[in-house]
Parts: C-alpha cells; sequence; structure tokens
C-alpha cells in the first residue's frame, strides 16, 4: 500500500476539503457531461428545478388526450435515469421534479420533454452545488421533513419527503 494524499476523485464523487475541516461532495464534472450529452451546456440557466404547479386541473405534467409520444424514448429515459442518479448520490434539490419527470417514463411528451429540458437548465446554474458536511466535536443527527396534503389533486394523493444528515 502507498499513500497518496488526499483524495480528491472517487468513483465520478468530486470531493473537496474546506480549510475549518469540513467537506463538500459534489458531481460538477458528471454534471457537465449530462449537459454536454443533451446539448444543454449553453443553455441560459433557471432558478428553480420545475415549473410552478397549481392545484387546479391544469396540471403542466398530467396526461391529456390527443398528445403525441415523444418521438424518441430512449432519450427520455437517459436523461431520467440520469437525473435519478444524481437525485440518489449528491443532489436532493432535484429530487422532487426528477420524480415527477419519470412517472411519465412510459408514455413522455413534448410537455414532459420540456420539464426534462427545464431541469437541465436549473442544472447548468447550480453545477457547483453538493453536500457539505462540517467537522464537528459531537457529532448530531439532523432530521427535515415535508409534506403537502393532496398535493396530486388528480389522483387525490398526498405527497411526502425526508431526509437524514
Amino acid at each position: 500500500m502507498k499513500y497518496l494524499g488526499q483524495t480528491s476523485y472517487f468513483l465520478g464523487l468530486q470531493i473537496n476539503y474546506i480549510p475549518n475541516g469540513g467537506i463538500l461532495l459534489h458531481h460538477q464534472t458528471y454534471v457537465q457531461k449530462i449537459l454536454k450529452l443533451f446539448q444543454m451546456d449553453q443553455a441560459n440557466p433557471l432558478a428553480a428545478p420545475m415549473i410552478g404547479r397549481s392545484k387546479t386541473n391544469d396540471d403542466p405534467y398530467q396526461p391529456r388526450e390527443e398528445e403525441e409520444e415523444v418521438i424518441d424514448k430512449s432519450k427520455y429515459l437517459i436523461a431520467v435515469g440520469a437525473l435519478t442518479y444524481l437525485t440518489t448520490h449528491i443532489r436532493p434539490d432535484i429530487a422532487f421534479a426528477t420524480s415527477i419527470l419519470a412517472r411519465h417514463s412510459q408514455n413522455p411528451t413534448a410537455r414532459h420533454w420540456n420539464g426534462i429540458k427545464h431541469l437541465l437548465k436549473y442544472l447548468r446554474g447550480t453545477t457547483d452545488l453538493g453536500l457539505y458536511y462540517h467537522k464537528a466535536n459531537q457529532p448530531q443527527i439532523q432530521g427535515f421533513v415535508d409534506s403537502g396534503f393532496r398535493t396530486d389533486v388528480n389522483a387525490g394523493k398526498s405527497q411526502t419527503g425526508y431526509i437524514y444528515s
């Protein structure tokens, strides 16, 4: 065995050591690769991961009749898979938008593809975001919960999410 110094890149995960004793984990290179794959690397960045949804019947992602499917379904599935990978590893901020778009993987339409592009534009503006872990003398577990009552009016379902650090 040989000591090669502090790890800075491990299995696609970039690690930055902060002088006060914390570390920042991010996937900046992976995000840039995804943006280049979908020709969104020069797109204008957006501030929100998805367009606003309302509790009325004009939900922008709800299936509509007489709407054509996306011609290249495999491209949609590749995008959803890449976004899901980011969601489960380093980017919990895009989890809700990714899950909404993944629900339509069977029959994606142009509206859903526009949702993917919107999310990619958000990633374009936030490529350097990641998870920051600070060094603490006494580690603490913190939990955060968010829930919404009947957030999916059409199906009559509520949604909730949680994260522990």
